[in-house]
């Protein structure tokens, strides 16, 4: 995303957002990456708050949070301008910057501990700025699903589709209290679960698990949080479970605790006296 133009970056954010709002979604969590300047922009919370602002006027229930997004590699000479955009996300925390989430490259087979460690040390940084903490894990391998359940302050994984295969990992994950974000249509058009039918969604709610449904990449994908709801309902997730993925999205949100409760309101009043 354009880092030079602000207008340009609140009406990309908005066009993100109203997407998500027109399918139906209440709170929108974008992440902002090193692919983009913006992130390190002081301003950039406010340009943020203003695209939310302008699509609010159109759809009054949605709420927005951003999210860094860390990815750190073995190559020492990138790991300086990683480190720089992990302390724009500090400064902006002051700001209303939700949370961070963490990938440690490669990403299917498994990092050096030092990276971990360093890795550690920033979501460290980041949890006492306020931010919260969520990690890229598990997607196409069981490798670095215990290291990321490790990182201090971890409340959600990112994927963790082979968690399932092993009973340990899934185990570990139950006891983290970690929720799993599931983003269906990337993880089969990206190979990480053979079929829609095949994805461990289904063990993941069986052993007591808190999953979320996501669009991850929904231009890549062609998917929408619509869609992605669609399709879990055509699993045989009932009704009741799919408000359920709904109830788990908002507990574990990088939101501020008024939102949260809010949004919880609405929830129960919406699915009735039994949520």
């Amino acid at each position: 995303m354009p880092g030079d133009d602000p207008e340009d970056i609140i009406a990309k954010v908005a066009d993100l957002l109203e997407e998500g709002a027109a399918d139906g979604a209440v709170l929108v969590e974008v992440r902002f990456g090193a692919a983009g300047l913006a992130l390190m922009r002081p301003d950039f919370m406010a340009l943020f708050r203003e695209a939310e602002r302008r699509v609010q006027g159109r759809y009054p229930r949605l709420r927005a949070e951003a999210i860094g997004y860390l990815g750190l590699v073995s190559d020492p000479a990138r790991l300086p301008a990683t480190e720089r955009q992990l302390d724009a996300c500090l400064r902006l925390a002051r700001d209303g910057l939700g949370g961070v989430d963490f990938r440690v490259d490669p990403y299917d087979t498994e990092a050096d501990p030092a990276l971990w460690a360093t890795a550690y040390r920033w979501a460290g940084r980041a949890g006492d700025a306020g931010l919260g903490i969520t990690v890229h894990a598990g997607e196409f391998s069981t490798a670095n699903l215990a290291a990321a359940l490790r990182v201090p302050g971890v409340t959600r994984i990112g994927h963790a589709v082979y968690a399932a295969a092993d009973a340990r990992l899934l185990e570990s994950l139950a006891r983290s209290g970690a929720t799993v974000e599931c983003s269906l249509s990337c993880n089969v058009i990206l190979g990480a679960a053979p079929s829609y039918e095949a994805h461990p969604i289904r063990q993941f709610v069986e052993a007591g698990i808190p999953a979320t449904l996501n669009t991850d990449l929904p231009v890549h994908a062609c998917t929408t949080i619509g869609r992605e709801y669609a399709i879990a309902a055509a699993l045989g997730f009932t009704p009741a479970e799919l408000l359920a993925f709904t109830r788990n999205a908002i507990q574990a949100s990088f939101t501020t605790p008024a939102r949260r409760a809010a949004l919880l309101a609405e929830l129960r009043a919406w699915g009735g006296p039994a949520g």
